[in-house]
């Protein structure tokens, strides 16, 4: 039973790995886009900022 427990809550963490990952790599990819068109990369939180409105508006996804 505990052993049940404890794969749940592996499964769980490793999903927001996952997640996190994508995340970051998200980030990384518009950066670089950024830079290319207009010659410089904006800061991450600028990135995160926009991803995060962009979500909440549901216009991401």
């Amino acid at each position: 039973m505990e052993d049940e427990e404890n794969n749940k809550k592996d499964k769980n963490i490793n999903k927001r790995m996952l997640v996190g990952l994508d995340m970051v790599e998200l980030i990384m990819r518009v950066r670089e886009k950024f830079k290319k068109e207009y010659g410089f990369k904006p800061q991450i939180v600028e990135v995160t900022n926009v991803i995060a409105k962009r979500v909440n508006d549901n216009k991401l996804f």
